[in-house]
């Protein structure tokens, strides 16, 4: 579904991680649904590469998104998005 950029995607990802948009969305409200697509992604642990794919934008546009999403959740340059997201419902 991700692959397909399918408009019920974000609904499907909601169903197998129960709980995950509301948490974001109650700690981070700030965030925007392309936000919330982006951190599915990360959830499904793809690749910059898949994402680069599924997406259809570029590398260095990931790269920035990654930059970006972590300014908006507050992370440290130290921290890892993907860790922490893999462990935000948990």
């Amino acid at each position: 579904m991700a692959r397909k950029q399918d408009p019920f995607f974000l609904a499907r990802f909601n169903e197998v991680f129960p709980g995950f948009y509301d948490t974001l969305k109650t700690k981070f409200p700030q965030l925007n649904l392309k936000d919330f697509r982006f951190c599915a992604l990360i959830r499904l642990n793809l690749t910059n590469q898949e994402i680069v794919e599924f997406e259809n934008i570029s590398s260095r546009t990931v790269e920035n998104k990654k930059y970006r999403m972590k300014k908006k959740l507050n992370l440290s340059a130290e921290d890892d998005l993907y860790d922490w997201i893999q462990n935000l419902s948990e």
